[in-house]
C-alpha cells in the first residue's frame, strides 16, 4: 500500500542525489559525491522509481531491495565513517550515514507492512 510512494519518494530523492554529483561533485558544503557514489545513487533511484510504477508486490519487492542496500550502506557509514567498505564511496559525514540508514529501515519497514497487510487481505473470505 505504501510501497509506491517509498519508491518513488526515495527515487526521486536518490536520482536528484546522483545527478547532482554527477554535474557538480557536491551538495553544497554538506555532502562530496565521488563518481560511484553518484552511480550508485542514480541506479537506486532509477530502480525505485521503476519499481514505484509496477505492480504492487513488485513495489513492494523494490522497496525491499532499495531499503537493504540504503540500509547496508548506512550501516557501514556509521560503522566505519572514515573508511568505506567499498572504493570510490570516500568517506562519509555521520549525518548522511544515518540519513541513508534510517531511509533504508523505513524502506524494509514498508515492504514488510506491505507484504502483511496484502496477506491478512487474502485471506478473509469475501462474502
Amino acid at each position: 500500500m505504501y510501497a509506491p510512494v517509498y519508491d518513488r519518494l526515495c527515487g526521486w530523492l536518490l536520482l536528484i542525489l546522483g545527478v547532482s554529483g554527477f554535474v557538480w561533485g557536491h551538495l553544497g558544503q554538506w555532502m562530496e559525491l565521488q563518481p560511484v557514489e553518484s552511480a550508485l545513487s542514480a541506479a537506486l533511484g532509477l530502480t525505485a522509481l521503476s519499481g514505484a510504477r509496477a505492480r504492487r508486490r513488485s513495489a513492494a519487492l523494490t522497496a525491499l531491495v532499495v531499503g537493504l542496500a540504503l540500509f547496508l550502506w548506512g550501516l557501514a557509514g556509521v560503522l566505519s565513517p572514515g573508511q568505506m567498505w567499498l572504493r570510490g564511496l570516500g568517506e562519509t559525514q555521520p549525518l548522511e550515514s544515518l540519513l541513508r540508514f534510517l531511509g533504508g529501515a523505513w524502506g524494509l519497514y514498508v515492504a514488510v507492512q506491505d507484504v502483511v497487510t496484502w496477506r491478512k487481505a487474502s485471506a478473509q473470505p469475501t462474502p
